[in-house]
C-alpha cells in the first residue's frame, strides 16, 4: 500500500477576528472595479457554510445576497476561519489534495487516526512589559470528537483560578456532501478584561467595555 507522505494544513496563515455576535461573518472578497481601479473596493460575497455547532457538521454551503458586519443586535459578527487538511501521496506526489475520510480509507486508515492539537497565545502584555509571567496560553492536544471546545487562557500573574477566553475550535465532522478534514476556530467577544471592580459605561452596541470580575489585580 502507497503512503500518504505528506499533511498540510491551509492556509498557513488564516485572520480571524474577535466579535460578540452569534454567528459569524461570511466569506466574501475584495475586488477591484476595472472601470474606476482608484476607487473603493467592492465586496463581493462568496460561498460559505452554515454548521450545526451541536454536530460540528455543515449543514449547507450559499452564497449570502450580502454582507452584514453586525448583526441586528449592532453586534460585531466574529471572523471564524476554516483550516483544511491536504495530502500529498506517493501516487501524486507533486499534487496537493482535500484530505477526506475515503482518502484515509484508501491508505488504511480512519478519522480515529487524526487527531488536532491547539495552541493559542495572547502575548499583547508581554511585548510591553518583557515579563515571561505576563504571556496569556492556551492550549487542546488530542482533540478527535466534534463538540465545540473552549479555549480559556491562562497566565502566571491571574488571579487563582480565573482564566481568559479566548474563543472556541471545532473538528468539522465530515459528511457525504462536505467530506474534508476541517478544523474552525471562532474568537472570542472581544470584552476588556482588567483590575477596576466597576462596570464602565456600556459601548454604542450595548457590550460593556470592562467586564466586572477582574482577572488581575490591581496594583
Amino acid at each position: 500500500m502507497m503512503p500518504i507522505l505528506e499533511l498540510r494544513i491551509l492556509p498557513p496563515l488564516a485572520v480571524a477576528r474577535l466579535g460578540g455576535a452569534a454567528e459569524p461573518l461570511e466569506a466574501f472578497d475584495l475586488e477591484t472595479d476595472p472601470d474606476s481601479p482608484m476607487n473603493y473596493r467592492r465586496i463581493v460575497p462568496r460561498e460559505s457554510f452554515e454548521v450545526d455547532q451541536l454536530s460540528g457538521r455543515i449543514v449547507r454551503a450559499y452564497v449570502p445576497d450580502n454582507i452584514r458586519f453586525k448583526d441586528e443586535n449592532k453586534l460585531v459578527r466574529p471572523v471564524a476561519p476554516f483550516l483544511e487538511v491536504y495530502a500529498r501521496t506517493s501516487e501524486e506526489p507533486g499534487q496537493l489534495q482535500p484530505l477526506t475520510a475515503a482518502l484515509l480509507a484508501e491508505h488504511g486508515l480512519a478519522l480515529a487516526n487524526l487527531h488536532w492539537d491547539v495552541e493559542l497565545g495572547n502575548i499583547k502584555i508581554y511585548r510591553r512589559t518583557n515579563n515571561r509571567n505576563d504571556q496569556i496560553h492556551a492550549n487542546l492536544f488530542g482533540l478527535q470528537d466534534h463538540a465545540r471546545h473552549a479555549l480559556n487562557g491562562w497566565c502566571e500573574n491571574f488571579k487563582q483560578g480565573k482564566t481568559l477566553p479566548l474563543g472556541h475550535v471545532q473538528f468539522i465532522a465530515p459528511t457525504d456532501d462536505f467530506p474534508e478534514i476541517r478544523l474552525r476556530y471562532t474568537p472570542a467577544a472581544g470584552l476588556v478584561y482588567g483590575s477596576r471592580m466597576q462596570r464602565l459605561e456600556p459601548q454604542a452596541d450595548g457590550v460593556p467595555l470592562l467586564v466586572p470580575d477582574p482577572i488581575i489585580d490591581s496594583d
